[in-house]
């Protein structure tokens, strides 16, 4: 049975496993320089900015970090992906906080289909990245009924 519980700071090695493992997946057009760095910026500065949820089933499967209510960020290991751990672990945010928001690379299409089926409507692009890459940003956001978030996709996430 799935459980989603507030991380702890022994959690860490962990996610840390689980973010570069599914950051290989859905950001692989950034190339392992960029991830290796941004793995060392979320290992020393955003695990401490961002309150985190574990979707735990026979270990840690994946993890929503959470920056007040916008989504800073949401990995699923690879070796789960489809399984619906993600839309869980959205749906126990968006019935904790609402409404939600969360900046999702353009280039990074399952990630931007699979918010477009939990309900997030786009509500703007930017050409660049924060690091001022050229890789388009999408901001979404979710502000539907509860009784509608993330129903299933008719082909899968």
């Amino acid at each position: 049975m799935l459980l989603i519980r507030r991380a702890k700071v022994d959690d860490r090695a962990e996610m840390l496993r689980i973010w570069l493992a599914a950051s290989h997946v859905g950001h692989a057009f950034l190339g392992e320089e960029v991830l290796e760095a941004q793995r060392e910026k979320v290992r020393d500065v955003y695990f401490d900015l961002a309150d985190h949820w574990l979707a735990w089933d026979e270990g840690q499967q994946g993890f929503i970090a959470l920056l007040d209510n916008h989504i800073g960020g949401l990995f699923v290991d690879p070796l789960v992906h489809r399984s619906g751990i993600g839309r869980q672990l959205i749906e126990h945010a968006a019935k904790r906080l609402g409404r939600l928001t969360v900046d999702v690379y353009e280039q990074n299409r399952s990630a931007v289909a699979f918010y477009t089926h939990c309900g997030f409507d786009l509500v703007s692009r930017k050409a660049r990245d924060e690091e001022g890459r050229d890789f388009a940003l999408l901001t979404l956001r979710l502000g539907i009924p509860a009784s509608r978030r993330c129903e299933p996709a008719q082909n899968g996430r």
